[in-house]
């Protein structure tokens, strides 16, 4: 699976969709900065992953990645059909999660 910005194909939308958040305070040491929500989606035309990867960066320089978060839409007993079987990895990949293969910094769990 391989996972492209969604701004790479569709950039008329993602420059009017892509959503930001700012932390102007916060008692678990995030910095206080404005951060971008960058959607990745799977570019494989054979999966059916149905989820999104969602990079929060720095909107500022240096503009690191922060956390990667994934998001299944789907039911846990779609993706455990899809993982053919394995309902524990469907529970890990339902809804929101820290993507396992994705960048995670110091503030990633927060």
């Amino acid at each position: 699976m391989d996972f492209v910005p969604f701004y790479s194909r569709y950039k008329n939308i993602a420059e009017r969709e892509t959503r930001t958040i700012k932390i102007t305070a916060n008692d678990l040491g995030v910095p206080r900065a404005e951060y971008v929500l960058l959607e990745n989606y799977c570019t494989d035309k054979s999966c059916d992953c149905r989820k999104v990867m969602i990079n929060v960066v720095e909107v500022n320089p240096p503009r690191r990645i922060l956390a990667t978060i994934g998001y299944g839409w789907e039911s846990v007993e779609f993706y455990t059909k899809w993982m053919y079987g394995d309902e524990k990895i469907a529970r890990s990949i339902t809804g929101a999660y820290l993507e396992l293969g994705g960048i995670q910094s110091q503030y990633a769990q927060h």
